[in-house]
């Protein structure tokens, strides 16, 4: 399948810059993301809290909206993990993705 696929589907260095529009978008659902997680009390449970990205691409486009999740947590539970699954198809550029997720940097994602 991976084969078929790559043929049709292709990462390209600058996927961010290509999908600003997408970008836009996820960002925009950021507050009905805030209010579900708000509302099914997901936020106020002890336990981890376990993200799901499914074709996270280069993760530029959804970064944003996970910065927006994590600081939302974070306001109500400073102590409690937090892990994001970041998915793509077998043929994603996953180097560009740990880049934007670096979590050695000052500016990481889940800070």
């Amino acid at each position: 399948m991976e084969k078929m696929t790559s043929k049709f589907v292709k990462m390209t260095d600058n996927y961010t810059e290509l999908t600003r529009g997408a970008e836009r978008v996820i960002e925009r659902s950021a507050p009905m993301a805030v209010k579900y997680l708000n509302d099914s009390g997901l936020l106020d449970q002890s336990g981890p809290l376990n993200l799901l990205d499914l074709g996270a691409a280069d993760g530029g486009t959804a970064r944003g909206l996970w910065q927006t999740v994590a600081s939302e947590m974070r306001a109500k539970s400073s102590d409690r993990p937090m892990m994001l699954i970041s998915n793509d198809l077998p043929g994603n550029n996953f180097n560009d993705l740990f880049r934007n997720y670096d979590v050695s940097s000052s500016d990481t994602l889940f800070s």
